[in-house]
């Protein structure tokens, strides 16, 4: 069981960085075509980091553990809202982008009624269903690259200098090679996650309900964690918040509905909880936003956060 517990810390380094180097690659190539921070965080961030998720629901799903697929989904999504969110306004007060508040913020909800109405029809996801999540999840890419350009177009109107092109000596094609060599280490780097978190499973004689909403919800987001974290450091909060929301939306939509194309998803109802709690914290997080005079989501705001983050974990274990 100790070979199975290194391994599964080492699928998490690897998970890590790959996300960072998907990022990295991904955000070079948005920067060549001049997208804006919020939707680069909104858009190759969110979906940048969500591909640890992505790998692992996909490769448990095929390999008969579904349960930990959707597990690993709500427990995700809560260490986005309360602990990514929260450390990132730790770090610096955070302004939410208008159209965070107005536009992103109902689609993440909408995005759970979604997934709750498929996922308590017959309490599993069909391919049919995981079909329409993956075609929603399109249609959110598309509607914030087009409201990002013109942003961008509005930016240039006013006077704002536009996101130029990194000048580092990476060429289009080392950026895509990067992306290439990120998307290996995640699907290797999932494998080892999945498969050690099962078998320390059983031998503990842990469901894989606790063990997904733990040790691999967490090690999977940690690429979010990593990349909004640096992101407040550098004072960037729109790409911080935008890659929360992103990764939010995109786990409910993608990466539950990936899964299902290959195979039935089953549901447990326990996770309706997770589902209202998700939406829950989604709106606290705009109306903390408009406590006070600042107009943010500041630091008190992002303890408490990390803060319901610790009672969160603490349920689950005692679920």
């Amino acid at each position: 069981m100790v070979l199975n517990l290194v391994l599964v810390f080492l699928g998490i380094a690897m998970l890590v960085l790959g996300g960072d180097k998907l990022v990295e690659g991904a955000t070079h190539i948005g920067k060549r075509f001049g997208m804006s921070d919020r939707v680069a965080g909104l858009t190759i961030c969110a979906v940048g980091t969500s591909m640890p998720e992505v790998f692992v629901s996909v490769t448990s799903t095929i390999g008969g553990n579904s349960g930990m697929a959707v597990g690993n989904i709500m427990g995700s999504d809560m260490a986005n809202l309360l602990l990514i969110l929260g450390v990132s306004a730790i770090i610096v007060p955070l302004n939410l982008a208008h159209r965070t508040t107005r536009v992103e913020v109902p689609m993440s909800i909408g995005a759970v009624l979604v997934f709750a109405l498929f996922a308590n029809t017959g309490n599993s996801i069909n391919a049919v269903e995981g079909g329409i999540l993956v075609l929603l999840f399109l249609l959110f890419i598309a509607n914030s690259v087009i409201a990002g350009m013109r942003e961008v177009e509005d930016d240039e109107k006013a006077g704002v200098k536009a996101a130029e092109e990194p000048d580092d000596g990476h060429s289009l094609v080392r950026d895509f090679v990067f992306i290439v060599i990120a998307i290996a280490l995640l699907k290797f780097g999932a494998d080892f996650v999945v498969d050690n978190a099962v078998a320390i499973a059983s031998a503990l004689g842990v469901s894989q309900v606790l063990i997904s909403l733990t040790i691999v919800s967490v090690g999977t987001a940690l690429p979010e964690l990593v990349t909004s974290s640096v992101a407040a450091f550098k004072g960037n909060a729109d790409t911080a918040v935008g890659n929360v929301m992103g990764s939010v939306i995109t786990n409910l939509l993608l990466v539950a509905g990936a899964p299902a194309l290959f195979a039935p998803v089953a549901f447990n109802p326990v996770h309706n909880l997770d589902l209202a709690l998700i939406a829950i914290f989604a709106v606290c997080m705009v109306v903390f936003t408009f406590v006070g005079r600042t107009r943010t989501f500041s630091r008190r705001c992002g303890l408490i956060f990390v803060m319901f983050y610790i009672i969160y974990l603490a349920s689950a274990i005692l679920r």
